[in-house]
């Protein structure tokens, strides 16, 4: 086997493989998990700002806390800007992912993985005059 044969046989992995020199998956893992984490805590002061501009009683309350007003509008900013660097690298995983797993025969050399028969059992069901039997899928 020479270069340009081995290149062709691992020409399916070029693009997981480019992902994972830019960014480790372990590295994306961590980011994600900890602006999943960041995502969660800034919604509270995103739905305290949509409640303070879109409701009156809201309103009112912030209003005699301008400092707190001040706020808001950043924080909301902040947690847009956390929800899309997330998705960026969420989109990112799910792009390695596909193209790592595209070659499931290379990857997984087991028999008949992509044979539904396997997935097929039969249920255990009474024999009655007229009944079919039942087929399920797992």
């Amino acid at each position: 086997m020479n270069y340009r044969e081995l290149k062709e046989m691992t020409a399916f992995f070029r693009p997981a493989l480019l992902v994972e020199g830019l960014m480790k998956s372990k590295t994306r893992a961590k980011l994600l998990d900890f602006l999943s984490m960041l995502i969660a805590f800034l919604f509270i002061p995103l739905a305290l700002y949509y409640g303070a501009k879109f409701l009156p009683d809201f309103k009112v309350f912030f209003e005699s806390y301008p400092s707190v007003l001040f706020f808001l509008p950043k924080l909301a900013g902040l947690f847009y800007l956390c929800l899309t660097i997330w998705l960026f690298i969420f989109f990112t995983q799910a792009f390695f992912y596909s193209s790592y797993f595209r070659a499931l025969d290379g990857i997984l050399s087991e028999k008949g993985i992509e044979s539904p028969s396997l997935l097929r059992r039969r249920l255990p069901s009474k024999r009655r005059a007229g009944t079919i039997s039942q087929t399920a899928f797992f």
